[in-house]
């Protein structure tokens, strides 16, 4: 039965709030992943797709994955509704309260996790990476990478507390600090003449300190706004159980989904030395713009849903949903078929350098090529997974998340295909489309959103091929017909990336597509912003 919906006392926000309310998240976000991609490629130039850089790269994995599950996935979709709940209360120090058991929960639950890594850091790694050249190399960087967790529920915690205040940008930013630090490292190690196990532990050293600077800058932020949340022993506060019922269905959710992740890199590990390398390279630059369009608009969603839940206002946040959702579809489904066209041609300008060769380069492509098709569900699904949880729907999604990886695992062990990396990013896309098509229905079961708009559709699809055609054609002339310069594949792939959004501006327009002007909104501020201080 759907919820009747609440008419609230307050007074309306305009429509379109929630999408500019992304902008300032998307610039950080973008920022971060900049930085982000730039230091991937300093990895790979460090490093290339040696055995060392297997290691390094397999040992990094288990710390940034649980980061990722705790911090970025599951916290922030479980801490938000209980907090926003908190902030309601009659007692002041009610959300104080909340934040303080919320965190020494978190810390308990990491402090056994951590204990358990370091007494079985080899069986481990054995037991996710089986088939490492350097398999010692592989364990020794994964201790030394440890003390890292320690600092994860922390600093999830805090980030939970500035998005609720709308402190987005310094929330996000903290990533942006570890990636810059990376960045200086790798630089200073790739100048050096040091030998490739020496560079691996300067880079697991710069990850550590990077971390350290980003937790630094959350509590001074954090001190602006409220008072730090030190651990207690009282547990027992409103709020806390419904945390602990949504945080722990969406950790297993979470589990559930990262279990691809380690899937992914055990098969790898078995195959040829520098398919773990070649995978990952691929589905991080895959996953840059389902982090700046998925992330950004999921994080408005998981906060005005909770937001409106806890009123009731469940008309609205139908609304918010769908003009949230249509936008996440109009900005993946571009960006998919721009990254679809520029692929080959990115890989080869940004990373193709240092240890890593142009058959990596190659190799690397041919695998992003078949993860472009997953960008526009990601980015869907991050806002329909934290709206679900938001209005209470903790077992369904996790069922979804389990239907997700049978798909996965029946495809890579039913010697339907065979075994190698395309089959691999192949079993994601399929995982990805499938829980996109559940969250929807799941959704609409719940909340009375609008049926599909197919003339939309239509006008989304030409637009894409528009974009894709306009894109790979612009390469391939200005490949051939401009002379050589300091430059000149930077400056190519950056006329078409350029031009792709321009066409995603101007004819989304012209064909009325009101999530054009949506994304306009986004982009509007950061160009008022700079014109602004150019004056």
């Amino acid at each position: 039965m759907k919820p009747e919906p609440h008419i609230s006392n307050e007074p309306p926000q305009g429509a379109a709030d929630e999408v500019r309310r992304a902008g300032p998240i998307g610039k950080v976000l973008l920022l971060s992943r900049l930085l982000g991609l730039f230091r991937d490629m300093t990895l790979t130039a460090m490093l290339g797709s040696t055995a060392t850089a297997e290691a390094l790269r397999a040992a990094l994995r288990i710390p940034v994955m649980l980061r990722d599950m705790i911090s970025e996935g599951t916290l922030s979709a479980s801490f938000s509704p209980a907090y926003r709940e908190q902030q309601q209360s009659q007692n002041p120090e009610a959300a104080l309260l909340f934040s303080r058991a919320a965190l020494s929960s978190l810390l308990l639950l990491l402090g056994v996790t951590l204990t358990l890594l370091a007494w079985n850091a080899e069986a481990v790694m054995t037991l996710i990476f089986p088939g490492l050249e350097l398999h010692e190399e592989a364990v020794e960087n994964f201790r030394r990478l440890l003390p890292y967790l320690a600092l994860v529920p922390l600093m999830a915690v805090l980030k939970g507390i500035l998005h609720c205040h709308r402190k987005d940008a310094s929330a996000l930013f903290p990533q942006a600090l570890q990636n810059a630090a990376l960045i200086c490292a790798g630089l200073l190690l790739v100048a050096s003449q040091v030998s490739e196990s020496e560079r691996a532990q300067g880079w697991t050293v710069a990850f550590l300190a990077g971390s350290g600077v980003g937790l630094v800058w959350l509590i001074i932020h954090l001190l602006k706004v409220t008072r730090f949340p030190w651990p207690t022993f009282h547990w027992k506060v409103p709020g806390q159980r419904r945390f602990l019922l949504d945080f722990g269905t969406l950790l297993a959710s979470q589990i559930l989904l990262q279990a691809y992740s380690l899937l992914a890199f055990h098969l790898a590990s078995e195959l040829p030395t520098g398919s773990i390398t070649w995978l990952e390279t691929a589905f991080r630059f895959h996953f840059f713009p389902v982090a700046l369009v998925g992330v950004s608009l999921g994080i408005v969603a998981g906060d005005e849903s909770a937001d409106l839940a806890s009123r009731g206002e469940h008309q609205r946040l139908a609304q918010m949903l769908t003009r949230n959702q249509r936008l996440a579809a109009f900005l993946g489904f571009l960006a998919g078929a721009g990254l679809l066209a520029t692929s080959t041609s990115i890989i080869d300008t940004l990373f193709v350098r240092g240890e890593f060769s142009l058959e990596d380069g190659l190799k690397t492509a041919d695998i992003l090529w078949w993860y472009c098709f997953a960008v526009p569900f990601g980015c869907m699904n991050i806002g329909l997974q934290r709206t679900a949880i938001a209005i209470g729907l903790r077992k369904k999604v996790m069922l979804i998340s389990l239907i997700g990886l049978g798909l996965q695992v029946g495809l890579l062990f039913g010697q339907v295909l065979p075994m190698n990396t395309r089959t691999i990013a192949l079993a994601y896309v399929a995982s990805t489309v499938l829980s996109w098509i559940f969250l929807k229905w799941v959704l609409h079961k719940n909340l009375d959103l609008p049926r599909p708009r197919i003339v939309a559709g239509l006008k989304l699809l030409i637009l894409g091929i528009l974009v894709h055609q306009t894109a790979f054609h612009s390469i391939r002339y200005l490949d051939e017909y401009l002379p050589q310069f300091l430059g000149r594949d930077l400056s190519i792939l950056g006329f078409s990336i350029v031009t792709g959004i321009f066409l995603a501006l101007v004819v989304g327009q012209r064909l009325r597509m009101k999530e054009a002007q949506d994304m306009w909104i986004v982009i509007k501020p950061w160009t008022v912003k700079r014109s602004d201080q150019a004056r």
